[in-house]
């Protein structure tokens, strides 16, 4: 499977999504959710390395997002000339 391409939970999220209404709300959520189910928040990691896991997470991301934005404006730009 190709990095980031896990499609498995993109209904439920997309409900979540639907639902919370926002990105505010979405974070939110699952932070909350978490807090409540998980350890994440008071197992054996300090605070820095919870932040750290997070931000690990949310830079693959946001390269992947910026590769593919990047792709859609030289897409556009080509369409352009044409």
């Amino acid at each position: 499977m190709a990095e980031g391409s896990d499609e498995r939970f993109d209904g439920v999220l997309l409900n979540i999504a639907q639902q919370a209404g926002s990105i505010d709300s979405i974070l939110d959520s699952f932070f909350g959710f978490l807090q409540r189910k998980t350890d994440f928040f008071t197992g054996g990691q300090d605070e820095q390395a919870a932040e750290e896991k997070v931000l690990k997470y949310y830079k693959k991301h946001w390269k992947m997002g910026q590769k593919r934005r990047q792709g859609r404006c030289l897409c556009q730009q080509y369409w352009a000339t044409v």
